[in-house]
């Protein structure tokens, strides 16, 4: 990937991107996210959704990989999560297939147990319990999320989302594990010129307007997109660094705003989850109607999105033959994004060739370049909903 463009400050008078408009991309794609790299490193510096909280029950535990690494995440008798490291100690079999019993995790090999903050609390063969532990995340409950830190140190304050706290309906939506690099998706959300042909089945690119080149604004914690104000649907999307966006959708038959929060978390550098929360406020009537049953019982199956791409990707369906299908727009992104052709080490076969209307992904790359090297913050904390375009 050749290229040497860099990347022009934001206007003094406006905070807008001015950019080159051919410039390479400052972070290459797909990036490493283990412990110790540049962009895992960033990750490490954010609290990292990696479940839903009705997902895991009091006494059950769940094997995880988030940001490179294996984890066991479980909740004890009393409902506290734990998150610790995958392998016993003893002798490497997996924690998570072993049991719960009161607060203690028990490995099912030879019957070591663990707390949730990794200390060895038994060893059936009287062993010592000193210096057998097993390294630990802490985690926390938010928006009906759990939340985990990953990174060295004491963690940081677990920012707060005041406009989903208010009265109002609250949705957190099945996790969608994706088999492409988690940038990409967040890339993705940005790029508003995509929208008139990748959702033109959908008919969700009618919406945004004719194609035209976004407004981005750049911001401490990220940056901020803007579509045509004239469009059907006047889009406004902010990412907060390193990995979480948040924009507003109107509701078709209503007079109001469902607000979005997502996070596309890391699997390993070549995929990743993504975690939505959604917000209807009590002033908008009848918003209760929009909390839609979701299905817990297999958190970890593929998501009928990822069934249905992976068909058109395989040849076996057409997207022409998905007119009517609830999860279109879910599933064309899907499409274009694990249909780029790659090498082994991830990069697209062909390059890239940035145009006049990809300044959101040139301003993304930037920032996070920005946020690596300090001069960039990562989020602690969501401002108001932009409803009107304001802020």
């Amino acid at each position: 990937m050749g290229g040497t463009g860099r990347m022009s400050p934001p206007s003094p008078a406006t905070g807008r991107y001015a950019g080159p408009l051919h410039a390479e991309a400052a972070v290459p794609l797909p990036p490493e996210v283990t412990a110790g790299t540049p962009m895992g490193d960033l990750l490490r510096r954010a609290w990292q959704p990696v479940y839903r909280e009705v997902d895991l029950p009091p006494g059950r535990a769940v094997g995880l990989q988030v940001l490179g690494e294996r984890w066991t995440l479980f909740r004890t008798a009393s409902g506290r999560p734990g998150m610790v490291a995958a392998a016993c100690p003893h002798r490497g079999t997996a924690l998570h297939l072993g049991r719960v019993e009161g607060e203690r995790l028990v490995c099912m090999h030879h019957g070591w147990s663990f707390d949730d903050r990794g200390a060895c609390t038994h060893r059936p063969d009287g062993g010592a319990c000193a210096g057998a532990g097993v390294r630990a995340a802490p985690v926390r409950s938010h928006l009906g999320l759990l939340f985990a830190w990953l990174g060295d140190g004491p963690p940081a304050e677990l920012p707060r989302w005041p406009a989903f706290e208010e009265p109002g309906t609250l949705r957190v939506i099945s996790p969608e594990r994706w088999p492409c690099p988690f940038g990409l998706r967040v890339e993705n959300s940005l790029d508003l010129a995509h929208l008139p042909t990748t959702h033109a089945a959908s008919g969700v690119g009618a919406l945004a307007g004719p194609p035209a080149a976004p407004q981005v604004r750049l911001l401490a914690d990220g940056l901020r997109v803007e579509g045509d104000a004239a469009a059907p649907v006047p889009l406004r999307i902010r990412c907060l660094l390193p990995n979480a966006l948040c924009f507003p959708t109107p509701i078709d038959d209503a007079a109001g705003w469902r607000d979005h929060l997502v996070w596309r978390v890391p699997i390993d550098r070549h995929s990743c989850v993504s975690f939505t929360v959604t917000h209807v406020p009590a002033t908008v009537p009848g918003h209760e109607g929009y909390a839609k049953a979701e299905p817990c019982d297999r958190p970890l199956a593929p998501s009928r999105v990822a069934r249905l791409g992976a068909s058109v990707l395989a040849g076996e369906v057409h997207l022409d033959q998905l007119q009517g299908e609830d999860n279109l727009t879910e599933v064309e992104d899907y499409v274009a994004l694990c249909g780029i052709l790659r090498d082994d080490d991830g990069r697209p076969l062909e390059g890239e060739r940035l145009g006049p209307h990809d300044g959101p992904i040139r301003a993304l790359r930037a920032r996070w370049t920005a946020a690596q090297r300090g001069d960039a913050r990562v989020w602690a904390g969501l401002p108001a909903p932009e409803h009107d375009g304001t802020g």
